[in-house]
């Protein structure tokens, strides 16, 4: 999957940043349009892509639009879900002003009670890979990252009243985050920028902390 245009002057190594995060619970209503203003975007500069997991409760895959800054962005790769009601995608767009902005994201398929979004900014445009994994954790693969790639990693279990921690292997973790009604609903993203790349990179997820062992998690190398 490509997303953006081409750097111009062949790969050039990109760079992916953490920068905010955010929730919204309405249980036990559901709503289709969440909107999420005030987030951190990082430094302004021209080639600059946003990229934001959203999780949410539910069992199946939900439809959903995304805008970011007011610019309509991009789902890189299918939402990854499982039966336990926890789901997870990753979508992007070139924002390349305002260190600050708003988050929109409607579902199309069906109201949700809570979601969250977790902001990442990239250094330029970028192709993706993306690995699907959820059920049963760990959850554990093997990714191809040349010496200019990045990657980026997000996993969403349902907690049920604990504070989940993830343990990352391979990546650096970057944030956990637990949200929704009595915080049952919990969130890991992680990132690992290369200099000289790794062609077998062996990468894992394992969020503890909760009372169910099932979730839903993304791996996405980035070109």
């Amino acid at each position: 999957m490509s997303f953006g245009a081409p750097f111009p002057g062949g790969p050039t190594p990109i760079v992916v940043t953490y920068e905010s995060q955010a929730s919204g619970n309405v249980a036990p209503l559901s709503q289709t349009v969440w909107t999420f203003a005030g987030l951190a975007f990082g430094p302004a500069f021209a080639k600059r892509q946003i990229i934001v997991w959203v999780t949410a409760l539910a069992g199946t895959a939900p439809a959903a639009t995304v805008t970011i800054g007011g610019v309509a962005a991009t789902q890189i790769g299918p939402w990854s879900t499982t039966g336990s009601l926890s789901s997870i995608a990753l979508y992007a767009a070139a924002v390349p002003t305002g260190t600050t902005g708003t988050v929109v994201v409607t579902f199309t398929s069906f109201a949700v009670a809570n979601i969250a979004v977790l902001v990442y900014q990239a250094s330029r445009p970028f192709s993706a890979a993306v690995t699907v994994l959820n059920g049963v954790q760990p959850f554990s693969t093997t990714l191809n990252v040349p010496s200019y790639g990045a990657v980026i990693a997000g996993e969403n279990i349902t907690s049920q009243n604990s504070t989940p921690s993830a343990a990352w292997s391979g990546l650096t973790k970057d944030t956990d985050f637990t949200y929704g009604a009595f915080n049952r609903w919990g969130t890991s993203t992680a990132s690992l920028n290369f200099t000289y790349g790794n062609p077998a990179l062996a990468a894992s997820a394992t969020i503890t902390g909760g009372t169910l062992n099932t979730g839903a998690a993304l791996f996405a190398v980035l070109t």
